[in-house]
Order: C-alpha cells, then sequence, then structure tokens
C-alpha cells in the first residue's frame, strides 16, 4: 500500500507526547487526495474497526453515505448503507456480526469540512483515507486526533503503545 507514493515520516509539528503515527504517505488519485497510514502501534481487529467507525459517525463524519464491507482489499465491496441506516450504529448491523478484510465509511467531516472516505483494514495497522483536502500538516492532526479520540485517552486506547515501548 505504500509504495510508490510520496513518504512523511515524521510530522512537521510536535504533539505533547508519542505520536501514533509512524508513517503517512500521501498521493493524488483523480480529485481526491489519498493517505496512507501506518500506525506506530499494535495492529487493530474487527470490533475496534466497529467501535472506530461508531465514533467517527458520532463525532465527526455526518451524513454517511458509503458504507462497505469486503473479504479482502481488491476483492470487491459489499454495500450496506441501508441496513446501517436502519440501525444506526456500525456495530449493532447484523451483516457485521462476522468478520471482513475491511471497513469503508463515506460522509462529510465537520472538522475537515470537506468529505472523507475512511478504509480501515483489519488485522493490520494501515488505515487509509481519500479527501478533497490537500494539507498534510492538517490530515496528521485529524488523524492523530481521530485515533485518540476513539479511545478516550492514550492509555485506554487498544492501540496504545508504540511499538518498541
Amino acid at each position: 500500500m505504500f509504495n510508490n507514493l510520496k513518504k512523511k515520516n515524521k510530522p512537521e509539528y510536535e504533539i505533547d507526547d508519542l505520536s501514533y503515527i509512524q508513517e503517512m504517505a500521501h498521493s493524488k488519485l483523480g480529485n481526491w487526495e489519498q493517505y496512507d497510514v501506518l500506525l506506530a502501534a499494535r495492529g487493530y481487529g474487527w470490533d475496534t474497526i466497529l467501535d472506530w467507525a461508531d465514533y467517527m459517525a458520532q463525532e465527526d463524519v455526518d451524513n454517511i453515505s458509503k458504507a462497505a464491507f469486503s473479504v479482502m482489499p481488491g476483492m470487491g465491496e459489499k454495500d450496506f448503507l441501508s441496513e446501517y441506516k436502519q440501525s444506526g450504529s456500525f456495530s449493532q448491523t447484523g451483516v457485521l456480526k462476522n468478520e471482513y478484510g475491511l471497513l469503508t465509511i463515506g460522509g462529510m467531516s465537520k472538522r475537515l469540512r470537506a468529505p472523507v472516505q475512511i478504509i480501515w483494514l483489519n488485522q493490520t495497522r494501515s488505515l487509509r483515507f481519500f479527501t478533497i483536502v490537500k494539507d498534510e500538516v492538517l490530515m496528521t492532526r485529524y488523524i492523530e486526533t481521530m485515533i485518540r479520540k476513539t479511545f478516550n485517552t492514550p492509555d485506554e486506547m487498544k492501540l496504545a503503545k508504540p511499538i518498541g515501548m
């Protein structure tokens, strides 16, 4: 996922403590800016993805217009937007009781004031973001905040400990 992309190994700003982003690669894909993120933490699993998606839907992503899953990247996504809208929660959506390889949500980010699509890759340390925002510093802050806020505090994060700590 990180091959042939412009790499950014260290953010241009300082955070109070350790960053949970090990590497971020930014590229252009048509009208979209693509940000591939490698977390500096342990990988995450399906339950964490569902909690994370619920948090993002509640706190940042309005007007969810895309909800899809796939067994594996590149194997075709299955849309479940209507099921999500009926349940109102990713963790309560029946089709997501099974574990899949990736989850995608898309809508309008209140923080970025722009459309955003987030892709979680199960059992990895990788995330992918698509948006029209072409600002690596802003996206780094947005992603770092999303990681921290999803789990309330760094001490409670299921991903919390950076590798080597």
